[in-house]
């Protein structure tokens, strides 16, 4: 009996172990990363990832934290966190709280390069709320910088968002 008894015990450590391992494990942020050199899918042909795809993603993501922080106040802190890291303008989360939904996602014209590492995209979409659609634009900023992971250089790209300036 004392057997089982230590060897339940002795499984039960282990198992903390490897919980504890894996909350100590990096957690992905608003950053994708792209390998520089040739990437290849299954197939062997060469894959680019589309900044405007990225874009279109990280603006959905965007939403979605948007109203998580709307429908579970518990989690307010945690996300406004994470709201930080898309923006700093809460201008820009309010007028994204009441929308059920963002479709038609389309890119205002070319990107331009601010620098090296900077470009800017003009993004314009449509919201649904409460059966009404309404159209918005917002500019989607992407730094971009290369980091080096086991010798392997990689385009680490972080979007951001903003109110358009008007001219």
């Amino acid at each position: 009996m004392k057997k089982v008894l230590y060897i339940l015990m002795l499984l039960l450590l282990f198992n903390c172990r490897n919980n504890e391992m894996r909350s100590n494990s990096p957690k992905m942020s608003t950053e994708d990363l792209e390998i520089v050199d040739d990437a290849y899918d299954y197939a062997g042909k060469p894959m680019k990832l589309d900044i405007f795809e990225l874009t279109t993603d990280k603006l959905v993501e965007f939403h979605e934290l948007i109203q998580l922080k709307a429908e579970y106040p518990n989690f307010e802190n945690e996300v406004a966190k994470n709201l930080k890291a898309f923006t700093t303008n809460d201008s820009l989360i309010k007028r994204l709280e009441n929308a059920t939904q963002i479709m038609d996602i389309k890119q205002i014209g070319h990107s331009i390069t601010v620098s090296d590492s900077v470009q800017n995209i003009k993004i314009h979409f449509k919201t649904l709320r409460n059966d009404e659609e309404k159209t918005d634009s917002i500019l989607a900023i992407i730094k971009s910088k290369p980091i080096f992971i086991d010798g392997t250089e990689l385009l680490s790209r972080k979007v951001s968002f903003s109110d358009l300036k008007s001219p």
